[in-house]
């Protein structure tokens, strides 16, 4: 019986990797210079073979995509500590640091491309005479994905448990990255999930991450309620927890499915929504396109996580019938002592006042966008837009490092903007190394909504850069706080148009040489 071949191309670092060369056929390893790329495909599992002395379970194994190692792997608790099998070490002087650093060496000079890894992973020869801190490497490498797109997430998690089903020393590290962050998006897939912690409990301290990602977040049978109850006391080291809705359906099938979705979430009066199970190990929270049913159910789901270090909204919103109460009797009901980041997206003027009222004086990072709204509504109305640069007020965060702005597409709103702006300025007192970021804000890439005719070209960036460079010139001279405007342009317009362009808008502080350019990727802006 002929076994599955296995295809793909790893970058990887090796050390006395020659001796498992000379044992593996030319065309079964080829090593080709290369720069550091990672490029991993899935591959199928090995049947056993009587030529290596691990077994090696079939596809059976793999029925679902949380249930991917059987359930004798993972009965006990992985050790940082454990030992490895004894493998052949040709030096044995050569330190851990030395091997790395040789991996690291060898990295920059050879791209390892296997076209059949089926000798490689069978003999025993080879497993002991390659490091395990080379494998763990590979390993690590290939974790690193987009978890949004639900299939490219099946695939990774599908080949970290490939790999750890090649043997012991493999195990741990590949098991600590199948549950590192564990997509939910319904309810059946999240009773899935507890039955397997209920039934090895071992896994729960290796959930760090939690995303409930999906367009069925509104639906009367909603993951975002029933997780805290169900989850609640089982993740003693949940670290960070992401919920994001999508606008639509991602596929047509999905529309016809006849599946009622509520305009909010389905929190029931006596049973508000709250985190408070996990506010022991929780310190980052975000939130994006979720409509509570009233102010007062967002104020207890914030209340519950008063002691995180990290808080991000987009696009959140509660119904149109509860408008917010007072300013004072809101912040009341929220209380943020701890936060050290927020993060605003769209998220309306009169909430951006809540939560910045709420917050102590431990917060040292604050992005948001101007204006915070993505289109004129009714709540924002001229009297608000108007007197709206007095509750914008920033000499409560004493130390407010970085201030972050986030300039979106506003035709009609440079007034707004640049109100904004001065208030944010006039009210920030930055301390020693204080940094202010100018950036435009970055379409969403995980949203399905349609783009917006309108964007924001160079030219309109220019031009608001320009009006907030005299403001920027006049307020941070008397401070030592620098100026950062973060692009994502062409590299041939990244000098010469770009340099010559923000000379012109910041004069005085170019001439005081507080003013940087950073060219950012896409994925580091909005």
């Amino acid at each position: 019986m002929s076994h599955p071949r296995f295809e793909g191309d790893i970058t990887g670092s090796m050390t006395d990797g020659r001796a498992g060369a000379r044992q593996c056929r030319k065309s079964d390893l080829l090593l080709i210079p290369h720069r550091y790329t990672w490029r991993f495909k899935p591959f199928s599992i090995l049947e056993p073979s009587d030529t290596c002395e691990h077994t090696f379970p079939t596809s059976h194994h793999i029925r679902d995509p949380l249930e991917v190692i059987p359930r004798e792997v993972v009965g006990q608790a992985p050790s940082r500590r454990a030992s490895h099998p004894p493998r052949a070490v040709s030096d044995p002087s050569r330190t851990v640091s030395q091997t790395l650093a040789a991996c690291d060496a060898f990295i920059k000079t050879y791209k390892i491309s296997l076209r059949s890894l089926h000798k490689a992973f069978t003999d025993q020869r080879i497993l002991e005479a390659l490091p395990i801190e080379l494998w763990e490497r590979i390993i690590d490498a290939i974790y690193p994905h987009d978890i949004y797109d639900a299939t490219e997430h099946v695939l990774t998690r599908r080949t970290l448990a490939s790999c750890a089903l090649v043997c012991r020393s493999w195990r741990i590290r590949a098991q600590s990255w199948i549950f590192h962050a564990i997509r939910l998006g319904d309810v059946p897939t999240l009773r899935r999930f507890a039955d397997l912690l209920t039934r090895t409990p071992a896994i729960g301290p290796l959930v760090q991450k939690l995303y409930l990602v999906g367009w069925l977040l509104h639906a009367p049978a909603s993951v975002v309620t029933a997780m805290p109850l169900i989850l609640g006391g089982k993740l003693p080291k949940l670290g960070s927890i992401v919920i994001f809705r999508s606008s639509e359906p991602p596929r047509t099938r999905d529309r016809r499915s006849g599946r009622r979705v509520l305009p909010h979430l389905p929190i029931h009066p006596r049973r508000p929504l709250s985190f408070r199970l996990f506010a022991s190990s929780l310190r980052y929270l975000r939130v994006e396109g979720l409509v509570f049913p009233s102010f007062v159910d967002f104020a207890r789901a914030m209340q519950s996580v008063s002691e995180i270090s990290e808080l991000a909204c987009v696009r959140v919103r509660w119904s149109p019938p509860s408008m917010p109460p007072s300013l004072p009797y809101a912040a009341s009901r929220i209380s943020f002592r701890k936060l050290e980041k927020l993060t605003i997206r769209q998220l309306g003027m009169r909430a951006v006042e809540i939560l910045l009222s709420s917050i102590g004086p431990s917060l040292s990072c604050l992005d948001i966008d101007v204006p915070h709204f993505d289109k004129p509504t009714a709540e924002n109305s001229d009297d608000v837009r108007n007197n709206y640069e007095a509750n914008c007020s920033l000499s409560a965060f004493h130390n407010l490092h970085a201030l972050r702005l986030a300039f979106s597409p506003s035709p009609g709103l440079d007034m707004i903007v640049l109100n904004l702006v001065r208030g944010y300025l006039h009210s920030w007192f930055p301390p020693l190394g204080g940094l202010l970021e100018l950036a435009p804000l970055a379409p969403d890439l995980h949203s399905n909504s349609p783009v917006p005719v309108w964007s924001l070209t160079r030219e309109r960036f220019v031009a608001i850069l320009s009006h907030v460079g005299r403001i920027a010139d006049d307020i941070l001279a008397s401070t030592q706080a620098g100026v950062v405007i973060r692009i994502k342009d062409r590299k041939p317009l990244r000098h010469w148009w770009w340099c010559q362009q923000v000379l012109g808008c910041f004069p005085a502080l170019v001439r005081a040489d507080r003013v940087r350019l950073k060219f950012a990727e896409q994925s580091e802006l909005g």
